[in-house]
């Protein structure tokens, strides 16, 4: 076995020095001992270690006023104490004002929902009028004639306006 830890990989001498963590290269011309290479930021000898603490303040600088400038346009924007209110931005509402924002939500939805309601019955009449069906619910057309002249045409106009 060579102590340049050739094919077979290194030596036994190799192998202590570096579990045991000494320093002082005692392994022969083998191994990574030297004062050099205590540190990951040496390579080749090139000590890095000063530009990478020296970056890290600088990044630490800018970091510090990107938050204070992102603060800033906050407290400018939306007056502070808003944070956390979904979409709506501005000062707080009062409970009047929400109740009363909550009652209106709830009318215009009522109201949509009574829209389309509408829009499918219409879709529904115009699918049965192009099909040729009738309703079962509806009166037979011929007793309507006899019943329209009787009250005054009140039943075809209910019947005609009931398209189940």
């Amino acid at each position: 076995g060579g102590e340049g830890g050739g094919p077979g990989g290194p030596t036994d001498a190799q192998l202590d020095w570096l579990v045991s963590g000494e320093k002082s290269g005692a392994s022969g011309s083998g191994g990574a001992g030297g004062s050099e290479c205590d540190s990951i930021y040496v390579f080749d000898g090139v000590d890095f270690a000063g530009s990478a603490a020296r970056r890290r303040a600088e990044d630490t600088k800018a970091l510090t006023a990107l938050v204070a400038a992102t603060e800033a346009r906050t407290q400018l924007a939306g007056g502070g104490g808003g944070a956390g209110r979904g979409r709506r931005f501005g000062p707080h509402r009062t409970g009047e004002e929400a109740a009363a924002e909550r009652a209106k939500q709830e009318a215009d939805r009522a109201v949509a929902e009574a829209a389309k309601r509408e829009r499918a019955k219409q879709r529904k009449e115009q699918r049965w009028r192009k099909a040729g069906y009738t309703s079962l619910s509806l009166p037979d057309p011929t007793s309507l004639a006899g019943a329209a002249s009787a009250s005054g045409g009140s039943a075809v106009a209910a019947a005609a306006s009931s398209p189940d």
